[in-house]
């Protein structure tokens, strides 16, 4: 992935909102190979540098990002887990979208 190259230029940023998309994007590609366990350490990362630089635009979806990849993995109780955090944290900052897709 040309994400990993994409890190050194911009690694040096250590607390930035580029360096939490990046890893993002890094857990999406990792998610798209079916590496579920890599793809959430990567989501891992980008929520403890989105809460350190206090940036929550992306929150929500990073929590269903890695619900996504504990129902592939077979695990709902996790997945819930996340899911349920996604919808609390859209609905705490009235993120519309992610609010819709709660069925309880």
């Amino acid at each position: 992935m040309h994400y990993f190259e994409a890190q050194k230029f911009i690694g040096h940023l250590a607390d930035s909102g580029a360096l939490a998309m990046l890893y993002c994007n890094i857990g999406n590609g990792f998610t798209d190979k079916k590496q579920y366990d890599t793809a959430i350490i990567y989501y891992d990362k980008a929520i403890a540098i989105r809460n350190r630089i206090q940036e929550y635009s992306q929150m929500a979806v990073i929590y269903q990002d890695i619900a996504s990849c504990y129902i592939e993995m077979g695990d709902f109780s996790k997945a819930n887990k996340y899911l349920d955090l996604g919808v609390d944290y859209a609905k705490e900052n009235n993120f519309s979208l992610i609010i819709s897709l709660d069925c309880g």
